[in-house]
């Protein structure tokens, strides 16, 4: 289940507007809901606040763990950059 604190960790890394992010990774993985079909943002809101869905929320963990890899890449590269000047 996910708690307060990785909560937050997901707003502020993907934004607060994050479900959208997550139904298009979910959608790249071919993870679907019961029914067989995308999962709704309502549904990815309802599980950031805590309600358990353990596939799902291996795969928004996943997804936050490549931006903060994506991020920290582009810190270091931005780094790189300015010091060169």
């Amino acid at each position: 289940m996910i708690n307060t604190t990785l909560k937050k960790k997901i707003i502020t890394t993907l934004g607060k507007h994050y479900s959208g992010k997550v139904i298009e990774y979910l959608n790249k993985q071919q993870v679907f809901n019961e029914k067989g079909e995308p999962f709704s943002s309502g549904s990815i809101r309802n599980i950031v606040n805590g309600r358990e869905n353990l596939m799902v929320e291996n795969h928004i963990i996943d997804l936050v763990a490549r931006a903060q890899r994506d991020n920290k890449k582009l810190k270091t590269k931005k780094s790189k950059i300015i010091k060169t000047r």
